[in-house]
């Protein structure tokens, strides 16, 4: 007779993790139903090792058993019945998202125009993009498994013979007076297409504003088997942040929850705004104000929308997950702590992604030294929401700004093997 040991199971749902838990007592129908992989863990008498069971290879023995029907009930019915197992056990594995400075990765990374060749001649205000480049680089393989931030920031990038080309990525180092540029290695997870957003790939609901949520359709893709992120306005979003996979090749995007008011005064230093500040007429001597009635009509979304740095980013893979893992503050600029060494990106708690150094130090603790860490507090955070439509960007008198939070971002695919 089997006896089951544990479990392995993950819960239907996104970003949910692999988990070992004692599942003896548990109904198997409802272990089928909440989780979308489950393995028993068993012994038998006549075996000197444990054995896996994937319930989804007799799932349908399963569902004609009673709903109330433990684990252990099951195995105790059957006997001397020979199950479908597998001599090794399922071993959770994961595939992580690794990070590097680009230029600590030895890469050399000058401002090009984006079509004309490389030349003095060109002024600098038309080197628009960026160009990174090393010699044992594969750039086809680096522009199909990686993610480029600048200064924080995604941006959309491009392999070719000459190197990546960083769309944009000039202009905002230009803008920002920063020259940071990150490396987001999705090599070990899967293959990444990166699509630019069009005016006819954004479907309004309706007659509805844009403001009360849209649809992204991504032509010719399949989400089937996939995971899908977004970067807006540079800013990366998880699955079940601010949007969702509503069907095989579309996103809805949740607008309203999207706390536009800080996104612009996070990012309007960092990339070049001038296509969505052209619709937002300012006073001559305020030009920091934001008129957020203006900034939510359709146009201003749409021209959002079809900023370089926003666009739909899909993984080649299933069951992708992110955790958070707080890095100890040191209340000094730009300086965090980490006790194990850091592979994966740092996201700020502001959402805003920073580019870092890790400086090994005695005892084995790592000094992660970032460009800024410094988050604002506006005056406009001491107002009701909904107070008035108009802002202008100005920070608390009183404890203006403060050093945030800092986290590693663990973020990959997680699977079983069997070998």
């Amino acid at each position: 007779m089997y006896t089951c040991v544990r479990g392995i199971l993950r819960q239907r749902g996104e970003n949910q993790r692999l988990i070992q838990a004692q599942v003896g007592d548990r109904a198997l129908r409802a272990l089928i139903t909440e989780n979308s992989y489950v393995c028993l863990v068993l012994t038998h008498p006549a075996l000197d090792h444990e054995v896996g069971l994937d319930l989804a290879v007799v799932e349908s023995q399963i569902y004609r058993l009673l709903p109330t029907l433990t684990v252990d009930q099951w195995l105790l019915s059957l006997g001397a019945t020979t199950l479908p197992t597998t001599d090794v056990v399922p071993t959770p594995t994961a595939a992580i998202v690794r990070y590097n400075n680009a230029l600590v990765a030895g890469y050399n990374v000058q401002k090009v125009h984006p079509l004309e060749g490389d030349g003095s001649d060109i002024s600098d205000i038309r080197l628009t993009d960026l160009r990174m480049t090393r010699a044992d680089t594969d750039y086809q393989l680096f522009a199909e498994h990686a993610l480029v931030t600048v200064n924080g920031l995604f941006h959309l990038t491009d392999g070719s013979a000459r190197g990546i080309q960083v769309t944009d990525g000039g202009r905002s180092i230009r803008h920002s007076n920063r020259n940071q540029v990150g490396i987001w290695s999705f090599l070990e997870v899967g293959a990444l297409k990166c699509y630019p957003i069009t005016d006819e790939m954004i479907v309004p609901r309706g007659e509805n504003p844009l403001r009360n949520g849209f649809s992204v359709v991504v032509p010719g893709e399949d989400f089937t088997h996939k995971t899908v992120l977004l970067s807006l306005g540079g800013v990366l979003h998880f699955v079940n942040q601010n949007y969702r996979v509503v069907g095989d090749n579309s996103i809805m995007i949740e607008w309203w929850k999207l706390d536009f008011f800080h996104r612009y005064y996070l990012i309007r230093d960092r990339i070049d705004l001038s296509s969505f500040d052209a619709l937002q007429p300012t006073p001559v001597n305020k030009p920091d104000t934001l008129d957020l009635n203006l900034a939510l009509m359709d146009d201003a979304i749409r021209a959002f929308m079809k900023l370089s740095q926003t666009f739909v980013i899909v993984v080649d893979a299933e069951n992708f997950y992110v955790d958070r893992h707080p890095l100890e503050a040191t209340r000094l600029p730009g300086r965090y702590l980490s006790y194990a060494r850091p592979q994966g990106p740092l996201q700020l708690e502001n959402g805003l992604m920073s580019e870092y150094i890790a400086i090994l130090e005695q005892g084995g603790t790592y000094v992660l030294a970032v460009d800024e860490n410094v988050i604002s507090r506006y005056h406009e955070d001491t107002r009701p929401a909904g107070d008035s439509d108009f802002y202008n960007g100005q920070r608390i008198s009183q404890f203006p700004q403060f050093y945030g939070a800092g986290y590693l971002l663990e973020m990959g695919r997680e699977y079983v093997t069997t070998t």
